[in-house]
């Protein structure tokens, strides 16, 4: 019986040591064997604190690979949300490419190419918005040149000429300007 027990101890602390080993290297398949084949031989506290350890590893284990499945679920959506937001942006479509690149910078906000697209959208939306000066440089002048005429049909010289001559400064080569 002594002998049994001697080699029961034996066999425990050899056990004991590879599953603190195979612990060690995360290797939690063998060192779960391990662990419960000594707990076969003698339940230590030993023993259930390494079963209690691979368990916490596993768990840890699982949520960091989680956690790198997520981040890059969320690089790919970063990529796609630039994607469409270039398109849009090629195409001129300035509020859909504000929206792609703003809903990447929800997702990215350090994102350099999610800024800079987000900024070179803004500002062309902007732009878009501008008018033309020509445009309405010439919308002015055929304001100047009706209020003008009009003033001359009522006779009212003052008004006219003031009109006029406003006219004339936009666009002194103008017929109606020369003519009135």
């Amino acid at each position: 019986a002594a002998a049994l027990a001697k080699q029961n101890d034996e066999s425990y602390k050899v056990t004991l040591k590879a599953g603190q080993s195979a612990l060690a290297a995360k290797d939690y398949e063998t060192a779960q064997a391990k662990f419960e084949e000594a707990g076969k031989l003698f339940k230590t506290d030993a023993v259930l604190a390494g079963l209690k350890q691979i368990e916490s590893a596993r768990a840890a284990a699982a949520a960091d690979l989680k956690k790198a499945e997520i981040a890059a679920k969320k690089d790919e959506t970063v990529k796609q949300l630039l994607a469409t937001g270039n398109a849009a942006l090629t195409a001129k479509k300035y509020g859909e490419a504000m929206q792609a690149f703003q809903q990447a910078k929800k997702l990215a906000p350090d994102n350099l190419q999610v800024l800079a697209g987000l900024t070179q959208a803004e500002l062309a939306a902007k732009k878009a918005k501008t008018p033309d000066p020509a445009v309405a440089t010439k919308a002015k002048l055929q304001d100047f040149i009706t209020t003008g005429m009009a003033a001359l049909k009522a006779k009212n010289y003052d008004a006219a000429e003031k009109a006029l001559r406003s006219a004339g400064l936009l666009d002194p080569t103008n017929p109606s300007v020369v003519q009135g």
